[in-house]
């Protein structure tokens, strides 16, 4: 039997699409580094089309804030889950 293979893609706007792009790159994450983090993915996401997405973490945390609330603190007081994200 062959194994079918589906994409999967997400499109949102504004600070959905920073959560569209860490969902793609979160099998790439290592677990023990967010700790939000559960264990490996169920859905793996295949691509990303961010639109008006806040996409550079540290510039977010000092203007928006939707990474700050998504790592759990400041790039100051978590400089290690910034890195990972």
């Amino acid at each position: 039997m062959q194994s079918r293979r589906r994409f999967l893609g997400l499109m949102p706007a504004a600070a959905a699409g920073l959560l569209a792009a860490w969902a793609v790159s979160r099998s790439e994450i290592p677990v023990r580094s967010l700790p939000i983090l559960s264990g490996a993915p169920t859905v793996k996401p295949r691509g990303a089309v961010a639109c008006a997405a806040p996409l550079d973490l540290v510039y977010d945390s000092g203007n928006f804030g939707a990474s700050t609330s998504l790592l759990g603190g400041t790039p100051q007081r978590f400089p290690d889950r910034y890195a990972a994200a």
